[in-house]
């Protein structure tokens, strides 16, 4: 997006300096016709000729002449007046709008391509806001989900305890939840990495339940299970630590 907003400024950018050189372009070209037009009309010939014939008749009748005058106006045609091309050009020369308009035009495309990159900029500010809260509240529910499962896990909570089985129950709702949050956040991410990280907090936190509640059904403590489940515990805060990492490297 902030890719296709910066073509669409330049892109205005570049309309508005080609409407100012047409329009300087049309305005030399028509001044320059003007001039040649003006130029040519006050050269054109003026005047008229006129032409007289006498005929003497033959020698033989020495007391007839005749005399033939040819009118003046019959002798050459008038010359045609040339409108002025000043009188017949239109104004600001070949019908191109003025200038101004141009550059009214070019600044109006140019405010309108600057106020939609700042609204894209803003948007995507907040989005990104938005997706850090979310990441945040994520990180703090499963870290108190963590810390509760590993208190589970050291005080070998098995089934058939009354007060074991509500502790159970305590962490199998706050997983539920924490699950439904994780499976919004991967259909929210903007891109492929955070997808790939929630997926992961997603799949080993799943992965730890069902260690754990495996551990408890057998209602026998074993080192290959003990270990198994504080490995899948370890795998899961280390799926939340790089999905926080990612937004807050710093903390």
């Amino acid at each position: 997006m902030r890719r296709l907003t910066g073509n669409l400024l330049l892109a205005a950018t570049l309309l508005c300096a080609a409407g100012i050189a047409t329009a300087c372009s049309s305005s030399i070209g028509s001044s320059i016709s003007s001039a040649i037009a003006s130029r040519t009309a006050s050269s054109s010939p003026a005047g008229s000729t006129s032409s007289s014939a006498v005929i003497s008749s033959s020698p033989s009748v020495p007391s007839v002449t005749v005399t033939s005058t040819v009118p003046a106006s019959s002798a050459a045609p008038a010359p045609v007046v040339q409108p002025s091309a000043s009188a017949t050009a239109p104004p600001n020369g070949s019908g191109s709008p003025p200038i101004w308009i141009w550059i009214v035009i070019g600044l109006v495309i140019l405010i309108g391509a600057t106020a939609l990159v700042v609204r894209s900029a803003r948007r995507r500010a907040a989005t990104a806001a938005d997706w850090r809260t979310k990441i945040i509240d994520v990180y703090a529910e499963g870290s108190a989900l963590l810390d509760a499962m590993r208190i589970a896990d050291a005080h070998g909570l098995t089934a058939g305890d009354g007060t074991a089985d509500a502790y159970w129950s305590d962490i199998q709702r706050r997983a539920d939840d924490l699950t439904r949050a994780l499976y919004r956040l991967r259909e929210e991410a903007a891109d492929e990495d955070d997808r790939v990280r929630v997926a992961d907090a997603l799949a080993t936190l799943q992965a730890a339940r069902a260690a754990m509640d495996s551990e408890r059904a057998s209602r026998v403590a074993s080192v290959p299970q003990e270990e198994l489940v504080r490995s899948r515990l370890a795998a899961f805060e280390a799926s939340l630590l790089a999905l926080r990492a990612a937004h807050y490297p710093q903390v």
